[in-house]
């Protein structure tokens, strides 16, 4: 999916996420060709993310703010398009209460997860 690779890393370019904090910027996510479940165990072993930390799991139609506007909006509008026509079954693993990370994933057709991780503040 060397395309969608670079499709995505394009669009994701300069975009931030949302956050009480100083906005971050979206991180490209290649975990390679794996036979494991997208589940949350596997992503945590994956991203290094501790066991004690909260964990949510989101439809990834949601990850974007609906109240965005403006050049913004198109951003997260073109990211969410490549996402949900490029990968099985996009989802969203949120780790963290108030320094959180998303990590926005989905299968591609080779079998690799992929995707973008977002941090933000939020209280």
């Amino acid at each position: 999916m060397i395309n969608f690779d670079k499709q995505l890393k394009a669009a994701i370019a300069g975009v931030t996420f949302p956050s009480e904090g100083e906005p971050q910027p979206l991180e490209f996510i290649r975990w390679g060709n794996l036979s494991n479940e997208i589940n949350e165990a596997n992503v945590r072993a994956l991203s290094g993310e501790a066991d004690d930390l909260l964990t949510v799991l989101d439809y990834f139609g949601f990850i974007f703010p609906r109240t965005s506007t403006g050049d913004q909006q198109k951003a997260y509008q073109a990211i969410d398009e490549l996402m949900q026509d490029n990968l099985n079954w996009p989802v969203v693993y949120r780790f963290g209460a108030v320094n959180v990370r998303f990590y926005a994933i989905g299968r591609d057709t080779n079998g690799a997860i992929a995707g973008f991780k977002a941090c933000a503040v939020q209280t």
